[in-house]
């Protein structure tokens, strides 16, 4: 994979009504992947799929400094 199949994006919030939040896409047109960061009861929260959406995963994962 290069790092030019990936771009920056941004999305809704799974977890905060109203909020927006970065996510890392995968951008090739037969595959769907990206990598959602996120918040969730004050800790932080990732939300990530593959494939074509369908397996979908998420995880709290441990601090990162921004």
């Amino acid at each position: 994979m290069s790092a030019r199949s990936f771009r920056w994006a941004v999305a809704e919030s799974e977890t905060a009504n109203g909020a927006q939040v970065t996510r890392l896409e995968y951008a090739r047109a037969r595959s769907h992947a990206f990598f959602q960061f996120d918040r969730c009861r004050h800790r932080h929260y990732a939300l990530y799929a593959w494939g074509n959406g369908e397996a979908c995963e998420e995880h709290f994962v441990g601090s990162w400094p921004q």
